[in-house]
């Protein structure tokens, strides 16, 4: 598994002199083998699903998973509606009288729900219900990931069996046209923080901080 840092550098912008004006910060994620077929499969499911959208800020352009499930895998963002009157699974935080709620849609025993960490009863973000590996993340995938695999299989055949219910293709080829897409992503936001380093963008984001919209900038 990949090492954990406390940050990472989510976008930097330079002015023409080639001094950092502007850095964005955020938690770390991890780039383990599990959280990277996460991420893939999140890409997949946004061509299949173009409606949905599966990232966009701190976790990436597909860091956040998509709302899907067939009779191979279940995926859901996380979610922040914090309705606690059982009408969302994934917001029971600590609320035990809706395990009956979640064994009935999941089929596991409450111990499989509950995070010692957090103290909340929390269903899985990602379910491979052949394998029975169930994965919570918070927020965005590989950050504060959270495993329970009740078989072994890798990361690279769970990727396979949740592609082959989709139809295809070939772990080798979506994991392509994966990093190929991140590609362009990365081009994009490269080209925004070129935006941001103008002194027409300088002026922006002070303008922005002189209204309250942001509360720090040092240009």
């Amino acid at each position: 598994m990949a090492k954990k840092k406390d940050a990472r550098k989510f976008a930097e912008a330079r002015n023409a002199k080639g001094d950092v004006v502007m850095q964005l910060m955020c938690a770390a994620a991890d780039d383990d083998a599990l959280s990277v077929i996460l991420r893939v499969l999140t890409h997949r499911l946004s061509l299949i699903l173009p409606d949905k959208k599966g990232g966009g800020c701190f976790g990436g352009e597909y860091g956040y998973g998509v709302e899907f499930e067939n009779e191979t895998f279940l995926m859901h963002p996380y979610c922040w509606c914090d309705k606690e009157d059982g009408s969302c699974l994934w917001c029971l935080r600590d609320h035990p009288e809706f395990i009956p709620l979640l064994s009935a849609r999941f089929g596991t025993t409450e111990d499989g729900y509950y995070d010692e960490a957090t103290g909340y009863f929390d269903p899985p973000h990602f379910w491979h219900k052949p394998s029975g590996l169930r994965v919570r993340w918070y927020k965005y995938i590989g950050r504060g990931m959270g495993v329970r695999a009740e078989g072994d299989i890798t990361a690279h055949d769970v990727l396979a069996s949740c592609l082959e219910s989709l139809g295809g293709p070939s772990v080798e080829q979506a994991v392509k046209e994966y990093e190929a897409a991140e590609e362009e992503s990365a081009r994009q936001m490269a080209q925004a923080a070129g935006f941001w380093a103008s002194e027409e963008g300088q002026k922006a984001m002070q303008e922005m901080f002189d209204k309250g919209i942001i509360r720090t900038w040092e240009g």
